[in-house]
């Protein structure tokens, strides 16, 4: 198995042995959430980390938005970033690439790179790259704190960040795909971050999650263990992009499974999906109730079909 480890894996080697005691650590390490959150001052710290292994063109680009993606769907503002590159051992030419875009991506977004290490590994064969961010907030807004009924909203539209890496990693493998589309798929990197869709529903939202990989399934599944719910959702009312469509056909490759950065999953009560909807559509954001929320075996529905857990993304295995 490539991807996320198992979550009774995680409960029984890591949960449970770096839960801790200090009473300013407001969320732990736990399934499915976005970010640590911390007592500071008058404020809350929030933290996160996340990896970058397998997009290689972009990995810069890509892995500050996620980072960031993560304090903003905590409900926090992104503020802070350290940067761990680790490198092939012939790969120093590589940092060039990889430092301009993450000073881009990161001035993007008005976050600053604070720190970081950066080494070479004669026993990798790509760039691996680890950023860390750090945010803050008045209030946090967990994954896992979803209520039965609630509503289940995807602002944005799925399989987007497998979009943009496909079509600039896996160009061979798209064969006769029109080059316009794959032009039309890359520009997807500038659709990766959630900043905006957070900051407008954060005051509403139940609870938020940032799909990553195993795409939209994987982020609701993790949405409803969090919760200890069962999520009901239908495939027929998640967003896709007409290119992504295409670009996951020639792949064979199912978009809701795919690396979903530029998603972000929140639940919102029914009195407030028609307002969130709105200030959504304000900002020019597609804004789509997929599911709901209802008391049950934790997990997700799809069409009325249990699915399986973890969901493993589909586009790992171009790359194993």
């Amino acid at each position: 198995m490539v991807g996320k480890v198992p979550p009774s894996v995680l409960e029984s080697l890591v949960f449970e042995r770096f839960s801790g005691t200090d009473p300013t650590v407001l969320q732990g390490p736990a399934y499915g959430e976005d970010a640590a959150a911390i007592e500071f001052d008058e404020s809350v710290l929030l933290v996160n980390t996340d990896p970058i292994s397998m997009a290689i063109e972009r990995i810069g680009t890509i892995g500050v938005t996620i980072a960031a993606n993560d304090i903003a769907a905590s409900g926090g503002t992104p503020r802070w970033l350290t940067q761990v590159c680790l490198l092939p051992e012939d790969g120093v030419a590589q940092l060039e690439t990889i430092t301009e875009q993450v000073a881009t991506a990161a001035d993007a977004i008005g976050v600053s790179v604070v720190g970081g290490h950066t080494e070479t590994n004669a026993e990798l064969d790509r760039p691996l790259l680890s950023m860390t961010c750090l945010g803050t907030t008045d209030s946090v807004v967990n994954t896992g704190d979803l209520n039965p009924g609630d509503r289940i909203v995807l602002a944005g539209y799925a399989g987007t960040e497998a979009t943009a890496i496909a079509a600039s990693d896996l160009t061979a493998e798209l064969g006769a795909v029109d080059r316009s589309v794959i032009e039309t798929g890359r520009d997807c990197y500038a659709e990766l971050s959630v900043l905006a869709s957070a900051d407008a529903v954060r005051d509403l939202a139940t609870a938020m999650h940032d799909p990553t990989e195993g795409g939209v399934l994987a982020g609701l599944d993790e949405l409803a263990r969090s919760s200890a719910l069962r999520i009901d959702a239908e495939r027929d009312a998640i967003p896709i992009r007409a290119v992504t469509r295409t670009i996951c056909d020639a792949l064979a490759v199912d978009p809701l499974r795919t690396f979903g950065s530029g998603a972000l999953l929140f639940g919102v009560t029914p009195d407030a999906t028609e307002p969130v909807i709105e200030r959504l559509d304000a900002e020019n954001i597609t804004g789509t109730v997929i599911g709901t929320a209802r008391a049950g075996a934790p997990g997700v529905t799809l069409d009325g079909r249990q699915l399986q857990s973890p969901i493993e993304d589909e586009l790992y295995q171009f790359w194993t």
